[in-house]
């Protein structure tokens, strides 16, 4: 069976990490199903469309066309959106042209999701989308424009099945009147990549680790760096590290700014899947202090190789967070969060690694594969 991916996100040669569990879904789908995966992205420095495309393995392709990002000059909005509409014209020509795909599957509601909808209507195939933008949680709803709920009406009266990475998020859209079947499939994490390695590390000092963007708003990371100076303060002793392919400049004028000793901050930028599972099994724990959040994928790879998490209770993150595993704090509690650390400090020994990795096995692309492909035969046979 062939599925056509149409995502508004997705991995692209500037930004590597840009809807990355998209890609994971592809990567894990492709298992059973021929995926071709088709989108556009706006770039600086040229003047013309081009198109890169990748062959990942035999059942997964990538088409991925680039167009010019305008920064200047006059007119600048009315000319980008031109670029828009021509990048648009020439991926849907192009999609056009490949052989017919017996499944449309688009990834978070935006404008180019209409092309979803072009498909469907021209051949008749079933639209799946899945959702996986915070922008639907309650607390969000605000920033929906005219065009975001047009499109939530397309998608209510046109899709077949509804796909969101965390009940959380199902909720939210439910509230949102849709009244479209939807299922919960998680983002997805290699478990050959994602899982414990047994280092006999040092056990102290203890390591704490957070991975993120580095995106103030969503992930607060002037609360975390509050937190770290407040625990300096208390005596103890401990290594926070920061990976993030995400603006490190900042974040270094933002360690300057709130705390005083910063000896035991280790900043590290990008870095590959496998050199990240190391550094997850380096750590004692994960810190996640975010303000709004869905379901984050460093969760899943933090669970994954059996690495307890501290986490806010946002979004999808209680789902998967329990006393095993785990400790919840409200958002932007930073005395909250530094006694949790504290406690974490001298109260690890209780978590089990290997309870907490076999326990993230539905994180596994494995587990979602097997939950899209129940998906697609309920879907197909109802058809």
């Amino acid at each position: 069976m062939r599925i056509l991916f149409l995502p508004s996100w997705y991995p692209n040669r500037k930004y590597k990490t840009e809807g990355i569990f998209i890609k994971r879904h592809a990567i894990a789908f492709s298992k059973n199903f021929e995926i071709e995966v088709f989108f556009s992205k706006p770039i600086e420095n040229y003047r013309y469309t081009f198109w890169e495309i990748h062959q990942v393995n035999n059942n997964l392709s990538e088409y991925i066309l680039y167009y010019p990002k305008l920064s200047n000059g006059p007119f600048v909005n009315i000319r980008q959106s031109f670029w828009h509409l021509i990048a648009m014209c020439k991926l849907f020509f192009k999609i056009l042209k490949r052989p017919k795909y017996s499944i449309v599957h688009s990834h978070v509601l935006t404008i180019k999701t209409i092309l979803a909808y072009l498909y469907k209507k021209i051949h008749g195939s079933i639209w799946i989308h899945t959702e996986h933008w915070s922008k639907f949680l309650a607390q969000n709803k605000h920033q929906l424009t005219r065009t975001d709920k047009i499109l939530l009406k397309i998608l209510n009266r046109q899709c077949n099945t509804i796909i969101t990475v965390s009940e959380n998020l199902k909720k939210n859209l439910q509230e949102l009147n849709i009244i479209k079947p939807i299922e919960v499939i998680y983002n997805a994490v290699n478990p050959i990549i994602f899982k414990p390695i047994n280092n006999h590390r040092p056990k102290n000092p203890f390591k704490f680790l957070h991975v993120s963007t580095l995106d103030e708003k969503s992930k607060n990371i002037t609360g975390i760096l509050k937190a770290i100076d407040k625990l300096n303060r208390r005596g103890n002793s401990f290594i926070f590290t920061f990976v993030s392919d995400g603006d490190i400049q900042t974040l270094m004028q933002k360690i300057e700014k709130f705390v005083i000793d910063k000896s035991n901050i280790k900043v590290i930028g990008e870095v590959e899947q496998k050199k990240l599972s190391e550094i997850y099994n380096e750590h004692d724990c994960l810190v996640m202090f975010s303000n709004y959040e869905n379901m984050p994928c460093v969760i899943e790879e933090a669970l994954c190789c059996g690495i307890p998490v501290i986490a806010t209770k946002v979004g999808g993150i209680p789902e998967v967070i329990h006393n095993f595993n785990g400790i919840l704090i409200e958002p932007d509690n930073i005395d909250e969060l530094v006694n949790k650390m504290e406690w974490m400090i001298h109260n690890h020994s209780i978590y089990d690694k290997n309870t907490i990795s076999k326990d993230a096995y539905k994180f596994t692309d494995v587990s979602v594969e097997s939950k899209y492909r129940k998906i697609i035969s309920a879907i197909t046979t109802k058809d």
